[in-house]
Formats: structure tokens, C-alpha cells, sequence
């Protein structure tokens, strides 16, 4: 195992741990769409890409349960980005990744909500998409399993119907 795949594994292991059941796929997605739209990304922009939320891993918090604390949203984001840049300096120190490349990361993760300059706009626009991607695939899910209920209740009736009409 690569000292990126081991970051990985240490990265999914936190996430799973976290309050939002779809943090760990949406981890995933921004990484798939960041190898979309950049790919030749490097080690530490694909860190940034699965490490973005990690606090919500560790620590718990989430806009449902402590946004109020905050004052707003856009000050939740900005500390919530500052704790996961921090948390995931850890793993960078752990595996002896240079000061150049945990500063590069810590720039990418605290930014990730807003962007700023290529490389952000990169990591912001793939966790955006992977956003709404998990919400659309999501929506449509529950369509599906909405329609086949609706289609049951619907069948029922017809039943009922078809036997009042043989009385």
C-alpha cells in the first residue's frame, strides 16, 4: 500500500464515523470528480479532496446540529473547513509528508467551501458536483421506491374495486 492509499484508508475510517450517513460516499465522489476534472491531480490535492469534511468524523458537528452556535453559515463553514485542515495535517505529519506539501493542503482544505485560485476552484467545483450528484442519484432513488409504493396502493385499489364490482 502507497503512503496515498494508507492516508485513504486512515481518511474513510474517521469518515465513517461521522453523524451524516453520506459523508464517506460523498468523499469519494469528490474524489471521482476531481479526477474528472483534473486528471493529473496530484497526491495532495486527491488528499484534499476525500480529507475536506473529516472533522464531521471527529468531532461530530454538523449545520443540523450547531449551526445556531455559529452565528451563520458562512462562519459554520469556515471553521468547520479550519478544524478539517487541521485534523488532516495529522495524517499528513504522520506519514512524513513535507511542510511545502501540509501547507498546500491546509491552503486547499480551509478554501474548499469558497475557492480562490485554479487549484481550489478544482477541489471546490468537484465537491459541489459530487454534492448534488449523491442529491440527484438520492432524489431519484426515492422517486423510484415512492412510484413502486404509489403503484402498490394504486393496484390495491383496483383490486378492491374490481372485487366490489363482482358482488
Amino acid at each position: 500500500m502507497n503512503r496515498f492509499e494508507k492516508v485513504q484508508k486512515n481518511v474513510e475510517e474517521i469518515i465513517k464515523k461521522s453523524p451524516l450517513e453520506f459523508d464517506l460516499i460523498h468523499s469519494r465522489k469528490v474524489l471521482y470528480w476531481l479526477l474528472k476534472l483534473k486528471p493529473d491531480s496530484d497526491e495532495i490535492l486527491k488528499i484534499a479532496a476525500i480529507a475536506h469534511d473529516i472533522e464531521r468524523g471527529i468531532t461530530g458537528i454538523t449545520e443540523i446540529t450547531h449551526l445556531k452556535s455559529y452565528g451563520d453559515i458562512k462562519n459554520f463553514k469556515k471553521q468547520h473547513a479550519k478544524r478539517s485542515a487541521n485534523f488532516t495535517i495529522g495524517l499528513l505529519e504522520k506519514y512524513n509528508y513535507s511542510k511545502r506539501e501540509i501547507l498546500r493542503l491546509k491552503k486547499l482544505i480551509e478554501n474548499h467551501e469558497e475557492g480562490g485560485d485554479e487549484e481550489t476552484n478544482i477541489l471546490t467545483d468537484a465537491d459541489s458536483i459530487a454534492y448534488f450528484d449523491y442529491i440527484i442519484m438520492l432524489t431519484l432513488v426515492i422517486k423510484k421506491v415512492v412510484r413502486k409504493e404509489q403503484g402498490k396502493k394504486l393496484n390495491l385499489c383496483l383490486r378492491e374495486h374490481l372485487m366490489k364490482q363482482r358482488k
